[in-house]
């Protein structure tokens, strides 16, 4: 098992928070039957169970070491011909509505895909691959996920009968469109050159002792919706699973960088789709999520924040807290395994049989019941600190080396 090494200060922040005790894993639970291996000697996460932490600006330790933990249980070097060696890195993206693109937004070191994090990339990858920043729209997304369009530029509305999914206001009467304006997409993509003529590896910046991580955000306002569709599917999730699958999870990618980090949640959106209740909300992130865990090496699920509690908003902080728990529940109790849902036959020869659980993905970050006393900016949108601190933290665990003896 690896486990983690934090030898030096993160690439990317001016400073650091203080030192964690080494191999102190904390996890503060609220059921009793979410249960994780928190023997501080081993440091280690039992993958069959549901991990799970408490957040709050002022107390990210407990979060920072269960997730650094989920990470380096089970990671794995690269493979060369000759050796095996450490990935230079990881990739993080994180997928969510306006609520999570906050931070970036409010993030000094413009989260995961400043200029000075491509010309890390750059630096530790001579030659093997050109990137460059995606930048989404309102409209017109399908180009930026490798999406052709239907026949004739035909959209098939909301199921709200069958499915109960997005969008329903400015995307429900703009095809291809997004409800939400606030939610562009951006993130660090990179391509593949001609591999013979580059260096052998990525290699990390030397006298760092820290992997980069980059990656970015990428707009998906509800667990179920039809904004984004193609030929081939219905829904955006189905066409950004495909998208991670076959562009940006490409072979030497993965062997450099490993599958992204996902960083993932919604709620504040599906709330107002008419006819929705929390078990199909729940059934919908269930069926989301199984889309997601094969083209994520982990998934850290984060609660949707507390309302600030406006009269005139559909959001309420009982509805949030309820459908919080249901999540929490489902995925507590998942017993299958995870699937391809709703996927072509190609990718379901990709994964073997025997697949782990969905929770064993998962790692669960509970955050509502700090965000209820938390400023907010409005109704749902949290005072810039908030996400300053949680950008800060998924930075601390992207960023941390596993150390342990690797394979001969």
């Amino acid at each position: 098992m690896a486990l983690p090494s934090r030898q030096s200060n993160l690439v990317f922040l001016v400073a650091r928070r203080g030192a964690l005790p080494f191999l102190l894993l904390v996890v503060v639970v609220s059921y009793s039957f979410f249960i994780v291996d928190n023997d501080p000697k081993s440091g280690s996460v039992n993958m069959n169970l549901l991990s799970s932490c408490v957040w709050s600006p002022e107390s990210p330790t407990a979060c920072e070491t269960l997730l650094t933990n989920h990470i380096c249980s089970g990671e794995e070097g690269v493979q060369s011909n000759t050796t095996k060696t450490k990935k230079a890195g990881r990739r993080m993206l994180v997928f969510g509505d306006s609520t999570n693109h906050h931070l970036f937004k409010h993030h000094p070191q413009n989260f995961l895909v400043g200029k000075l994090i491509a010309s890390n990339v750059a630096d530790a990858c001579k030659g093997r691959y050109q990137c460059r920043v995606a930048r989404g729209h309102r409209c017109r997304n399908n180009h930026l996920f490798g999406a052709d369009y239907p026949i004739n530029k035909t959209w098939m509305p909301p199921d709200n009968v069958n499915n109960v999914e997005g969008p329903l206001i400015y995307g429900s009467d703009h095809p291809f469109c997004t409800d939400c304006n606030g939610c562009r997409s951006q993130f660090l993509q990179c391509f593949p050159q001609d591999i013979l003529s580059a260096t052998t590896q990525c290699r990390i910046p030397s006298g760092d002792g820290r992997g980069i991580v980059h990656g970015g955000f990428i707009g998906v306002e509800f667990a179920r919706d039809v904004e984004i569709q193609s030929s081939r599917y219905r829904t955006t999730q189905e066409n950004i699973a495909a998208f991670l699958r076959n562009e940006y999870n490409q072979e030497s990618l993965v062997e450099d960088w490993g599958r992204p980090i996902c960083v993932i949640n919604t709620g504040h959106h599906d709330v107002m789709i008419p006819n929705i209740t929390k078990s199909r909300y729940v059934e919908n992130v269930r069926w989301y999520l199984q889309l997601m865990a094969p083209q994520c090496s982990h998934i850290f699920w984060l609660e949707t924040t507390s309302p600030r509690g406006d009269s005139e908003y559909i959001q309420s902080r009982n509805r949030t807290k309820a459908w919080n728990q249901g999540v929490k529940q489902m995925l507590s109790e998942e017993t299958q395994s995870i699937i391809l849902a709703n996927m072509d036959q190609e990718q379901h020869q990709e994964e073997p049989q025997g697949r782990p659980l969905l929770r064993s993905k998962v790692a669960y970050v509970e955050v509502f019941d700090a965000s209820v006393s938390y400023p907010h900016n409005d109704n749902i949108h949290m005072d810039p600190s908030w996400y300053r601190s949680l950008a800060d933290m998924f930075l601390e665990v992207g960023s941390t080396r596993c150390e342990s003896p690797l394979p001969t």
